[in-house]
């Protein structure tokens, strides 16, 4: 028979499972569409640990070291599961920077899109780091930095994607602006090669000079 206090902490192992672990276990597979092998044998360790502790005759020191191992397992869990969410969220980022490397984002929400966008971001990455830091010394404080880092990536990820047709539109106007810079310095060279070309042919050089009047 498992006493209280040992049953109370297998109840709180599967509170936080079911309150906490499901919740990023559904995110990850929403974002990544597979399940990490590595996650599944944490977990598969996890239950392993617990269903340990109810051998009949089992002694109580040894109980007690098997949930201690679960609680670690617990721990490996959410901290894993958040360094998964944070670098896809991170990638997804470096992505969107890729592709708006040219843009001026400047011109969404009055300027106040970018502002946001580089505030959040500034924190996400700045949470990773000092995470990383401590994830040896205080692992407490180390899985709150990575819950941190998740929240202000995620925040970050529904900022962009609530701007999308504004982005969609600096996007087209940067297209635009280029296409008509292309297009005028194509024009300056051809005009160029005509000039050259109607020195000493009045009567070719007299075209080009209508043709530059036009602009």
């Amino acid at each position: 028979m498992l006493s209280s206090d040992y049953l109370s902490r297998i109840e709180n192992l599967y509170t936080t499972y079911n309150n906490t672990i499901k919740l990023l276990i559904a995110d990850i597979e929403a974002k990544y569409e597979k399940f990490p092998i590595e996650l599944f044998n944490e977990i598969r360790a996890l239950h392993d640990h617990i269903a340990r502790c109810y051998i009949p005759d089992l002694k109580p020191e040894t109980i007690k070291d098997e949930i201690a191992k679960a609680e670690g397992h617990i721990w490996r869990i959410i901290l894993d599961c958040y360094k998964y969410l944070n670098i896809h969220l991170s990638d997804y980022v470096k992505n969107f920077e890729k592709r708006t490397k040219r843009v001026d984002l400047f011109v969404v929400d009055n300027g106040q899109f970018y502002v946001t966008y580089k505030k959040l971001h500034n924190e996400a990455i700045f949470s990773v780091r000092e995470a990383k830091k401590i994830e040896g010394i205080d692992k407490t404080k180390s899985l709150k930095k990575y819950e941190d880092a998740y929240n202000q990536y995620t925040e970050l990820y529904d900022h962009i994607n609530s701007k999308i047709s504004d982005i969609n539109w600096a996007k087209r106007k940067y297209c635009v602006k280029f296409g008509l810079k292309a297009l005028l310095w194509i024009a300056s060279v051809i005009l160029s090669s005509l000039i050259t070309i109607s020195v000493g042919c009045p009567k070719l050089q007299s075209i080009v000079e209508g043709v530059i009047a036009c602009f």
